[in-house]
């Protein structure tokens, strides 16, 4: 009994190998069947995985024993299949599709189709070609895309945008630079139109100011033959385009009419309450406030502003007629009556007085400069959309200092004020107290110096030298809306009419 148990159990563990062997000599037969399958698959295969067309390009490929193809995007690529087995390729467009190509023996294979608008080796080459003479940049290819890198200068900038409009793949890395001459040549092409200043910033020739529209239509035009040009500069409006036109009046005053200035002309017209920001001497801004409403609060500001040696307050009335009155009562003297006009955003200049040379010396030798001295006024004015004028009044007067004069050199003693104001047309500014009184006292004392226009006059002043008077500037602007009807046209017909006005009084004279 116990032989016959232990020999069942051997005959158990014997079947156990067996079916142990012939699953493992199964597998292993299933896997050199994928195996042989696979080989046999990659054997006949006979289209590529993918395929790279450039627009525009036709292909031909022969295939055998092809039944039927078709195409995921036709609109990508159109097909044609020939009766001896070739298949022809024509790419319409770029982007990405598959062909799928039957045969006869029931197989399939699938072709990857990627087509690209441009062919960039052949690109490169082209367009290496093309710009071989162009110094500075370097060709180079990364992908499907042209590179361009490197230092481009200016004047072949014009060419590489040709050839990016030719060529959509080409990417400009390369640093636009320009040259002296460049500069140059854009300088002497813009050199006629005002307003604007020219300079270059990092290789980038640069033109900020104000520009008039026909001014700015032709720097258009030269951004197209010198594209590294920035414009920062601002087109005028129509109403900056207006000119200003500033009625300037020195006078010799007395001092006990521009003491009390303010309270006699107060009393003898309306007008707008004056605060000072800020008095100022020798430089710094003076900002009236005009708010139009009451003359009461003006008297402690024109305190604070005469106290110092100079003052400035604007007085919004007619003050012609007060200025020949006091002429007439020997109170007020005008020593110069000029005129000036400005575009708005422009400005306006005024020299009374002479140019003196100063010698200087230099390991080049000697060379002469002339030096400018008497009143000098700038002024430079704004008009905004409500007809009031901002200006920046730079007055200074520039007297000789021969006292201290080095090696026969004169020195100068100079005096002046830049102010920010605001006004309206027919508004007057005054200024006042320039000249202090040992100035007066001194320059008296050089004879020359009494022929100097204006200035001459009030050295000679026995008043002025002893403080009784000083010199009085008035400014006055008024808007020229109509330049056909300038100031000169409105002169020369005040001038017709005072003739008429006199020849018509003789007549009665003569009838009479």
């Amino acid at each position: 009994m116990g032989i016959h148990i232990l020999n069942l159990k051997n005959k158990k563990k014997n079947m156990m190998k067996v079916i142990i062997r012939q699953s493992l000599l199964l597998a292993l037969l299933l896997m050199l069947a994928t195996v042989a399958m696979d080989i046999q698959a990659h054997a006949q295969r006979v289209l590529a995985k993918s395929l790279i067309l450039y627009e525009g390009e036709s292909k031909v490929i022969k295939v055998p024993d092809v039944e039927r193809i078709s195409v995921g995007k036709s609109e990508l690529v159109s097909t044609t299949l020939l009766k001896n087995g070739e298949i022809v390729l024509t790419a319409e467009g770029a982007g990405e599709t598959n062909m799928q190509v039957w045969f006869n023996d029931g197989r399939r294979e699938i072709l990857s189709l990627i087509i690209v608008s441009s062919d960039g080796w052949r690109e490169a080459y082209e367009i290496k070609e093309l710009l071989k003479d162009v110094q500075g940049i370097k060709v180079t290819t990364l992908g499907r895309r042209v590179v361009i890198d490197g230092e481009l200068k200016l004047r072949d900038l014009d060419r590489v945008n040709i050839l990016k409009e030719r060529y959509s793949d080409i990417l400009v890395l390369a640093r636009t630079i320009t040259t002296d001459q460049e500069v140059l040549e854009i300088k002497s092409l813009l050199k006629g139109i005002a307003g604007i200043k020219i300079s270059v910033i990092d290789q980038q020739v640069v033109v900020d100011g104000n520009l008039q529209n026909r001014d700015l239509e032709r720097i258009k035009l030269l951004q197209e033959r010198y594209p590294n040009i920035l414009v920062l500069a601002r087109e005028i409006t129509a109403f900056e385009e207006k000119m200003i036109y500033f009625d300037v009046r020195v006078t010799e005053f007395s001092k006990d009419y521009t003491e009390n200035i303010g309270i006699n002309w107060q009393k003898s017209f309306g007008g707008p309450i004056v605060n000072l920001a800020k008095n100022v001497l020798h430089a710094g801004n003076a900002t009236p406030d005009f708010s139009g409403s009451s003359t009461v609060a003006a008297f402690d500001n024109f305190q604070t502003a005469t106290s110092a040696s100079a003052a400035y307050f604007g007085i919004a009335t007619e003050i012609t007629s007060i200025i020949n009155l006091l002429e007439q009562s020997g109170a007020a003297l005008t020593l110069a009556h000029p005129r000036l006009s400005a575009r708005s955003g422009g400005s306006a200049n005024l020299t009374v007085g002479g140019e003196v040379p100063v010698v200087t010396s230099s390991i080049n030798g000697s060379s002469v400069e002339y030096k400018d001295f008497g009143i000098l006024l700038k002024i430079e004015p704004t008009l905004d959309t409500y007809n009031n004028i901002t200006a920046r009044v730079d007055i200074a007067i520039s007297q000789l200092d021969l006292a201290n004069a080095v090696n026969g050199q004169p020195a100068f003693k100079k005096r002046s004020t830049v102010n920010d104001v605001k006004l309206k047309p027919g508004e007057t500014l005054v200024l006042s107290g320039l000249i202090t009184r040992e100035e007066q006292k001194t320059s008296s004392n050089v004879k020359w110096l009494s022929d100097i226009p204006i200035l001459g006059h009030l050295f000679r002043s026995k008043s002025f030298v002893e403080g009784e008077t000083e010199m009085v500037i008035f400014i006055t602007p008024t808007i020229l809306e109509n330049l056909d009807e300038g100031i000169n046209q409105q002169e020369i017909a005040k001038a017709a009419k005072m003739i008429e006005l006199f020849d018509s009084e003789k007549l009665y004279d003569l009838m009479d």
